[in-house]
């Protein structure tokens, strides 16, 4: 018997939960990936409430978003910071004593921030951060800023997400994406089935939340006069009642898996439940299954969120490990493996790249002419000529100007865990789509 819906039944404006177990009845949870976030709407110069979704994030937008000189400023921000603001400020002044030589870039810089800087403000003011509450929805309020604006552009972009950013403040030729597309790759929801041979539950989860959108609950002939009827006969109805729960679980889970779109999921539960499970799912549920953990039916929401959290960090972390090995494998052999800075930036610029694989965390410096797009790395920022065209030199993020380039061209961009394997390949390198010529 279901007794909630599944979130994708319900109403847009019903983008909460209320767990059913008594012990956590107090808690609202606020769904991730397809909740509802505070989107800053800068033509109307006002703070909306809206319906701002993961999936409303226009990476390809914000990549194919560049001008010829460094006009946009991008800002992230840890809202949980009381220093953040100072940060801010800071940044806008290093910037300003750098840009003030060239009147076109300085003026630009100035309006640029002035927006920023309104809606930080808007932001900032007590009524509009006291607003998720007075609505109860105390998990409403952000934990992270992402904005980028470019007066010359005419360009305003702002999210507002319930995961922490580093602070950073950058002025370039176009919006800095890597820190949102790290987040947004990381960010998978993920299922997770928790039964015993009585109840189930089927929750969708994310590294912070979860949420409880299937529970059922069966009585497996647990009341029965005594003498009433033969074990035998006891048994034949029992095995009979236990496989209907199991076949109803598993269809259940395939109606929810195929719904939210998931392609991870997790089983909690004593072992002989995962094991009877298994028997009931077709095979290409069964290849989503990441792992499993042994947890007593009334575990309580917390507790199961750690322990399938650690499950489903190690499955990522082999998956890691397998992607850099399969890239190794066709470097080797010299098929749709490449790695190398010209060789990736001659592919991505082919639109030859199916997944570009970068090393989170590590940053390469380089040089960019935005005439023809040259790109170098460098050892020290000089900013020079370009020696194709001539043209000036800007400094940049290496690996941000790949992951624009795959972003305009729909190639997948992984993010990998630091490790000799892919730090021999010098922190990046892509799976081509066709083979080279």
């Amino acid at each position: 018997m279901c007794v909630t819906e599944t979130m994708s039944q319900k109403s847009n404006s019903d983008n909460l939960l209320q767990t059913k177990n008594e012990m956590h009845s107090h808690v609202a949870v606020l769904r991730l990936g397809r909740g509802r976030f505070r989107v800053f709407d800068i033509q109307h110069s006002s703070t909306q409430w809206g319906s701002t979704t993961y999936e409303d994030i226009d990476l390809k937008l914000l990549a194919r978003t560049y001008d010829l000189k460094p006009t946009f400023v991008s800002v992230y921000l840890d809202m949980e910071d009381e220093k953040r603001m100072s940060y801010f400020s800071k940044r806008v002044k290093m910037c300003e004593s750098i840009l003030r030589n060239d009147k076109d870039l300085y003026a630009n810089f100035v309006s640029s921030v002035e927006r920023i800087r309104n809606y930080l403000n808007s932001y900032e003011n007590a009524d509009l951060r006291t607003k998720g509450l007075a609505k109860g929805l105390p998990d409403s309020m952000p934990k992270g800023l992402a904005i980028f604006s470019s007066n010359v552009k005419n360009f305003f972009e702002c999210y507002e997400l319930p995961f922490k950013f580093e602070n950073a403040f950058i002025v370039d030729t176009s919006p800095y994406i890597r820190y949102l597309a790290r987040e947004l790759e990381s960010w998978e929801n993920y299922c997770i089935l928790h039964l015993d041979k009585n109840h189930a539950n089927i929750y969708i989860a994310s590294s912070v939340k979860i949420f409880d959108v299937d529970n059922i609950e069966k009585d497996i002939l647990h009341h029965h006069r005594k003498g009433g009827m033969s074990q035998m006969r006891y048994q034949r109805l029992y095995d009979g009642k236990v496989l209907h729960f199991y076949k109803e679980v598993a269809e259940d889970l395939q109606r929810i898996v195929k719904e939210e779109g998931l392609e991870k999921i997790i089983i909690a539960g004593p072992h002989d439940a995962k094991s009877q499970i298994l028997s009931h799912l077709p095979i290409h549920i069964q290849k989503k299954i990441v792992g499993n953990v042994d947890l007593s039916i009334n575990t309580e929401i917390g507790k199961i969120l750690d322990e399938t959290l650690t499950v489903l960090q190690k499955a990522e972390s082999a998956e890691d490990r397998e992607l850099v090995n399969a890239l190794h494998n066709e470097v080797l052999r010299e098929g749709l493996g490449i790695y190398g800075l010209e060789a990736i930036f001659s592919a991505l610029k082919e639109g030859n790249v199916d997944t570009l694989i970068i090393e989170k965390g590590k940053v390469v410096k380089g040089e960019k002419c935005e005439n023809c797009g040259k790109v170098r790395e460098i050892k020290e920022p000089k900013a020079g000529k370009c020696e194709e065209c001539g043209s000036q030199m800007y400094i940049v993020d290496v690996f941000e100007e790949m992951i624009e380039l795959a972003e305009r061209i729909d190639a997948k961009v992984r993010f990998v865990a630091p490790s000799e394997d892919i730090e021999s390949l010098g922190g990046a390198g892509a799976f081509l789509r066709f083979a080279r010529k």
